[in-house]
Order: C-alpha cells, then structure tokens, then sequence
C-alpha cells in the first residue's frame, strides 16, 4: 500500500514538473517574441521617421516580413526533422523560430496597433487558453477522437467556405468577403482552442509514463507556443473588426 500510494506520489510530481518545464519554455518564447517584434517596429519606426519618402524603406521591411514568414516555415520542418531524429537538440531551432515569428509580427506595431488592443488580446488569449489546455488535462475522455472529428469538419469548412471567399473576392463583393474572414476566423480559433484541449490531455497521458526528455518537452512547447500565438492573432483581428466598427 504504501509503495502504491509513493509511486502515485512521484507520477503526480513528474507531471508537475513537467507542466512547469512545458510552460516554461512556452513562456521564454513568447518573451523572445515580444522582445523581437518590440525591437524591429522600433528600428523601423526610428527609420522612417528619419526618413518618411523612401520607399526603400517599406520595401526592406516587406522582404524582411516575406522572408520571415518562408523561414519559419522551414524552421517548422527542421523541428519535426530533429524531433524524429533524436539526434540534436531543439533549443536552437526553437528560439529561431520564435524570433523568426516576432519580426513577423511586428508589422502590427508598426501598423500602429494600439497597446492595450495588444494587452487585451493577449490577456483573452491567456484566458482561453489556459481553460481549454486545463479541461483537456483533466479529462477523462479521449480527446483525440474530437480532435479528428474537428480537424475532419475543420478542413469541410475551409473547402467550402474558401470557395465562397474566393467567388466574394472576384465579385468585388467586400461586405460578403469581410464576414466570410470574420467567421472564419472564429472558426479557426475555435478548432484551435480543441486542439489545445487535445494537447492538454496528450501531455497528462505522456507525463504519467515516467521521465520526459527535454527535446520532447520543448516539442510540446513548440506545440502549444504555436496554437498560443495562433489563437491571439485571430482574437486580436477580430478585436481589431470590432472596435473598428464602433
């Protein structure tokens, strides 16, 4: 009995610590974001309040943005490479891709979005996120099967619904098109938010299976810091549509 009760004990700490290491990662990411897009909105900003009319300026910018964009989608391949590989850490690869992803997101700095738009965002974020990683923590259902299920009717919508998008667009009809985006970010952010309830309950599962290597640990970092961040850029547009119409 008291075996049974030491070992409940020590899987109860294992999985402790390896919530705490998870979002710990996660939370070293995203200040490596903040802290990149911080700098690169103001290096650009300082830039062209120096000068104003020249076009090389926006033009080094949106390369920048561009080339930000197709190297996080490389760092996103090297990070399943090296996960399945086992053979090299994911620190480097890590921090890259969350550094890659603040330059591309400063550009909402400098498109002069207000700070507290950004603090709400991100505190509506924090909100949803934490519930819907905690619900799918402590279920005791297997969420992967809504996770299939979501991701089936996830890609139904997409096929559909972009359809519709793209007639709206070609027709020059703008209020169709701007309400196709409005709702299919909601959509989105809604599969999303399954999607981080699954990874809540993928980590209980994998944590009660003993000692996590730091790779994996910082693999389901990688994993959620990309649903945290998904998921406040499409609060943040819709917060943006919302306040825009008022």
């Amino acid at each position: 009995m008291d075996e049974t009760f030491e070992s409940e004990r020590e899987g109860k700490r294992e999985q402790s610590r390896l919530l705490g290491r998870v979002f710990g990662y996660m939370a070293l990411g995203l200040g490596v974001t903040a802290i990149v897009s911080l700098i690169i909105s103001l290096i650009f900003a300082g830039w062209i309040s120096k000068d104003p009319n020249n076009p090389a300026i926006g033009n080094v910018y949106l390369g920048l943005v561009i080339g930000s964009g197709i190297a996080l989608l490389i760092d996103t391949l090297v990070m399943h490479f090296v996960m399945l590989r086992g053979k090299h850490s994911l620190w480097v690869p890590y921090i890259l891709y969350t550094a890659l992803m603040g330059i591309f997101l400063s550009s909402f700095v400098l498109a002069g979005v207000d700070f507290w738009v950004f603090a709400e965002a991100f505190g509506l974020t924090a909100l949803v996120f934490l519930i819907m990683f905690f619900i799918g923590y402590f279920s005791p259902a297997n969420l992967n099967i809504l996770g299939m299920v979501a991701l089936g009717l996830l890609f139904s919508f997409l096929f559909i619904g972009g359809f519709f998008g793209l007639f709206y667009l070609i027709a020059g009809n703008v209020g169709a098109y701007y309400w196709y985006e409005f709702v299919a970010s909601i959509v989105l952010a809604v599969f999303i938010l399954i999607i981080v309830a699954v990874d809540g309950y993928n980590i209980k599962k994998i944590s009660q299976q003993g000692a996590v290597s730091n790779n994996l640990a910082l693999y389901m970092a990688f994993s959620m810091y990309t649903d945290f961040i998904s998921i406040f850029i499409r609060i943040l547009y819709l917060l943006l549509v919302l306040k825009n119409k008022n």
